[in-house]
């Protein structure tokens, strides 16, 4: 039986090179994704329709991101779009700047696929005209607003404009037919090796277990990481 997913987001790593006061993550770690453990989730999966590269900071750590690439060429996952928010530190690093040119090139699709720079009253303006990013259409400045929504996790929790309440819902969307599941749900693919129940949380809340499905320390079989999924 086939695996699709409609949006896998891989927490690429932990460190970051800002220290928002809005950040849903909490303070940075030194800790990067465990590119054996993800492969044991991979080989699992057959087609992504949204692949969405988080950190910290993704920009941090382009070896990692080449990696997954490479991963994902190996194993033949067909991906058809992806999404990545970043600080905009990294738009003028060319292997960065190599490394998004290359992933796009990869996606089969790119209908979706954006690479959305920070612009918000917590990060100092970026012009993209003056970056390495300048003419790929696929990268875009956030909306400059002044007051946004937050996610009552990490650091924002002491520094909220209006709130938006999280609960934690181990709830999957899954569509199961005859040869293949299709999971619906965003799932999310930590640097701790867990798969996640969505991406919204702050590095403390995925240490709950009520949201935590499956680690790939260790390689599971197919029929039992479908059977874990299909039962959540």
């Amino acid at each position: 039986m086939n695996i699709k997913l409609s949006n896998l987001i891989i927490e690429t790593t932990r460190k970051c090179n800002l220290k928002c006061d809005h950040c849903l993550r909490g303070d940075s770690q030194d800790l990067d994704i465990n590119l054996e453990h993800l492969e044991n989730f991979l080989i699992n999966v057959d087609y992504i329709s949204t692949i969405t590269f988080s950190g910290g900071e993704p920009s941090l750590n382009v070896f990692i991101l080449e990696n997954i690439l490479e991963m994902l060429q190996r194993l033949n996952i067909e991906v058809n779009n992806f999404y990545m928010a970043t600080n905009g530190y990294g738009l003028n690093d060319i292997n960065f700047v190599t490394f998004l040119i290359k992933m796009y090139d990869y996606c089969s699709d790119n209908e979706i696929t954006e690479v959305k720079v920070s612009n918000d009253i917590f990060h100092e303006p970026i012009d993209l005209e003056d970056t390495l990013c300048n003419a790929l259409k696929f990268v875009h400045l956030g909306d400059r607003i002044d007051e946004r929504y937050m996610i009552t996790e990490g650091r924002a929790i002491d520094y909220c404009i209006g709130d938006r309440c999280l609960e934690l819902d181990r709830h999957i969307e899954i569509d199961e037919y005859e040869d293949e599941i299709i999971i619906e749900s965003n799932i999310y693919f930590n640097c701790k090796s867990n798969l996640i129940t969505d991406c919204d949380y702050s590095y403390s809340t995925q240490n709950c277990e009520e949201i935590q499905i499956c680690n790939f320390e260790t390689t599971i079989p197919k029929d039992t990481l479908i059977k874990t999924l299909i039962n959540l």
